[in-house]
């Protein structure tokens, strides 16, 4: 089973591969610990896919709609790209922090 997690800044989205999967819950103090640091956080993931805002007005939108629990037509495409079919992703977990904004996405 893969297990990837969503992360959005103000540059862009990025998808980032866990290398060795564990319950990502579990690890989530140190994952978060760990992005601060590159080297221990390159040892626990691995930059999968980015997607960059080409504008403010873009990542403030983006931003916005994220803060609302909303997903915006640029993460919709970044994700189709990255993981274009449900039924051939039955093993793939993506791990996100906004229980709404996953609700959102299993529509």
């Amino acid at each position: 089973m893969k297990s990837y997690i969503l992360f959005e800044s103000a540059l862009g989205y990025s998808i980032f591969e866990r290398k060795e999967f564990e319950e990502i819950g579990s690890e989530s103090q140190e994952i978060q610990k760990a992005i601060n640091d590159y080297e221990r956080f390159s040892l626990i993931v691995k930059l999968k896919s980015f997607f960059p805002f080409k504008t403010s007005e873009k990542a403030l939108h983006n931003i916005t709609l994220l803060n609302s629990s909303k997903i915006s037509e640029d993460l919709e495409d970044f994700l189709k790209q990255n993981f274009p079919s449900k039924k051939k992703n039955k093993n793939i977990h993506l791990g996100i922090c906004d229980q709404k904004l996953g609700s959102e996405l299993l529509k």
